[in-house]
């Protein structure tokens, strides 16, 4: 009988404990972030102050430069879910500079690629920093983009906005004892409308700030995240200095200034923002400052248009230029002169301003550069050069002067041996 009493007290004992731990965890605020202090300079309340942190990531096409563009992004309170009124929170706001297609990664900024899309990511810090606080409890807030605020987009821009996310933010404030300051002694974010419109669950959490221990370089960025996405074209008329072109010389003394070569010409778009810009896109022929386009185009040297679906073929002759108009940046392109009989055959790319790539080919080979890529910030050129110095024959004109030589020794030798045929015959007839 003792004995069942006392397991009997056991049981009512472990049972209270596990009642009390249940309600532990019933009363903790359900949050990604706590155990934040008020940092007004007493001991006892000093020590990190809790941020919350906006992330943004711009996708483009690799090669692209970014645009210098803001976001913004509305905090709203939500009363219905607050224990009180919540503050008014200001405006967020996150800013992208041309600047940064060369910055280098640093607090707050990080540039990465995957081979083919380039993301920068930057983070406003602390959305609630200049809120005063004036009273103890949870606070809900919703956290959502801003659409079209990259206000000087142009006609040969195209930008995607993450404006159907919304994440739901709770903030806890407590009173420190000792100071009387409200902070914010533990933050909740959760995806409340996920991307595809449906609704999210704050069983899936997320971090609504880093560590302020490790906010540094390396450190890992709110996963309060909003991502855009944004493509850029050259102008369809091709004046644009980053407008693709393929220029044709001809070098060498036995060169054919009007003798045109065949050119192939094979596009892969981004995909990035699907059904963006897709062409076709308009060809035009420059010799000098002078549009030859009608002409060539009437003599079936170019098409009207390019397309992605290819194949593109076309022909040039020296002093010429074919400008592809309106190409997206960030198009992969390979270009080949075909099989140039009796020239030697060379080329230059350059990319954005930059020479990317170089080569050269045997007499009569085909001289190709493949999967070259169509940059910002600069021209973006396949500049051709075909060298002929031989005679059709196969004698080469640097043995002229001595075959010259002999001709004229030779013509000599008979102008001699015809002079003395003629005295001695004069001889003889005497």
């Amino acid at each position: 009988m003792k004995k069942t009493k006392t397991l009997l007290a056991l049981l009512l004992a472990l049972t209270l404990a596990l009642a009390c731990g249940l309600t532990a965890f019933a009363v903790a605020p359900p949050s990604s972030d706590v155990g934040g202090k008020c940092g007004s300079g007493i001991d006892e309340c000093e020590g990190p102050v809790i941020q919350v942190g906006i992330t943004k990531k711009l996708e483009m096409p690799d090669g692209t430069v970014v645009p210098a563009a803001t976001f913004k992004f509305d905090v709203t309170g939500v009363a219905g879910e607050s224990t009180g009124t919540p503050p008014a929170v200001s405006q967020a706001s996150i800013t992208f500079a041309n600047g940064d297609e060369s910055a280098a990664d640093a607090q707050g900024f990080r540039r990465t690629s995957d081979g083919t899309v380039t993301t920068v990511t930057r983070e406003a810090a602390d959305v609630f920093g200049g809120v005063a606080w004036t009273t103890t409890g949870k606070f809900a807030y919703d956290i959502k983009e801003v659409d079209a605020t990259y206000t000087t987009i142009t006609a040969n821009e195209a930008m995607v906005y993450s404006t159907v996310v919304t994440y739901r933010v709770n903030v806890y404030v407590k009173q420190c004892a000792e100071c009387g300051e409200y902070y914010i002694d533990a933050v909740g974010a959760y995806k409340l409308i996920k991307e595809d419109g449906g609704p999210g669950t704050p069983d899936e959490k997320g971090k609504a700030t880093p560590d302020p221990d490790t906010w540094t370089v390396e450190h890992d960025f709110s996963d309060i995240e909003f991502t855009n996405k944004y493509m850029k074209r050259t102008d369809p008329d091709g004046t644009d200095p980053d407008t693709l072109s393929i220029s044709k010389t001809t070098t060498g003394d036995y060169r054919d200034e009007n003798e045109y070569f065949n050119f192939t010409l094979a596009l892969d778009l981004p995909d990035l923002i699907a059904a963006t810009f897709p062409g076709p896109y308009p060809v035009y022929v420059y010799e000098g400052a002078s549009d030859k386009t009608s002409d060539e185009f009437d003599a079936g040297n170019i098409p009207a248009t390019f397309t992605a679906a290819g194949p593109n073929t076309f022909k040039l002759k020296h002093g010429q230029t074919l400008k592809i108009g309106g190409l997206p940046i960030g198009t992969e392109y390979t270009i080949s002169e075909v099989t140039p009989t009796n020239y030697e055959p060379s080329g230059v790319i350059t990319s954005g301003g930059t020479e990317a790539d170089t080569g050269d080919e045997d007499e009569g080979q085909t001289l190709i550069f493949e999967d070259q890529l169509v940059k910002g910030g600069g021209a973006n050129l396949a500049a051709y050069t075909n060298f002929r110095d031989m005679i059709p024959d196969g004698l080469n004109i640097n043995d002229l002067p001595f075959f010259a030589m002999i001709a004229i020794a030779l013509a000599a030798a008979v102008i001699l041996v015809a002079a003395k045929a003629r005295k001695a015959k004069k001889s003889y007839s005497l």
